[in-house]
Order: C-alpha cells, then sequence, then structure tokens
C-alpha cells in the first residue's frame, strides 16, 4: 500500500439530499484514534469501533471545512457524533492501486 490509509470517503446528508465524495486521510485516521484512545475508555469495543469510524468521517469534514455543511458540530463530542450519524450516512473505499498521484509518480532528487 503506497497511499497509506487513505479512503474515499462517500458521504449523504438525509435532510439537505447533499452528497459528495471527499477523501479521508491516515491523518484524519491518526486523530480518530487518539481522540477515542483518549475519549472512550468506557465503551465496549464494538460500539468503540464504530465511535472511531464516525471520528474518522469527523475529522475528514473538519479538513475539508464542511462540518456545518452536513450540520455537523465544530466540537468533537460522543454525543455530537452519534448525532452526526442521525443525519448522514457514510462508506469508505480503498483507493485502487497506485490511484493517488503521489502513488504513481516516483520522487526524484532534487539536483
Amino acid at each position: 500500500m503506497k497511499y497509506g490509509l487513505a479512503r474515499k470517503l462517500y458521504i449523504y446528508h438525509f435532510e439537505t439530499q447533499k452528497g459528495e465524495e471527499l477523501i479521508a486521510t491516515g491523518g484524519d485516521y491518526t486523530r480518530s484514534q487518539l481522540w477515542c484512545k483518549k475519549n472512550l475508555n468506557d465503551v465496549d469495543t464494538e460500539l468503540a469501533d464504530l465511535f472511531q469510524s464516525l471520528a474518522w468521517v469527523w475529522y475528514a469534514l473538519k479538513r475539508n471545512g464542511k462540518l456545518a455543511d452536513y450540520g455537523v458540530s465544530a466540537e468533537l463530542t460522543q454525543e455530537g457524533l452519534l448525532e452526526m450519524f442521525d443525519g448522514l450516512t457514510f462508506q469508505f473505499e480503498s483507493f485502487a492501486e497506485d490511484a493517488l498521484p503521489l502513488a504513481s509518480t516516483p520522487t526524484q532528487p532534487k539536483k
């Protein structure tokens, strides 16, 4: 895997009927894992997995400046993630091998 944890993120908001494709980066994933480790100590594993995916979506939306577009709270909380999930649906999809520009372009040293 040449592109780390980047995923296509398909997101759709039921009320506004707005949908689009974004990129969820490895940085978004890492931030979601750190948030979960800090905030979900008393949550069952299965529920923690759901919160991790929701947090990954939240960080991708934040990085893309789309929180307000989807009616998502600017503060990341468990309750806020559940409210976000009430209003939208999402799907992660892996990229095809060499699909990202940097994955297919070898880096050349500068002279």
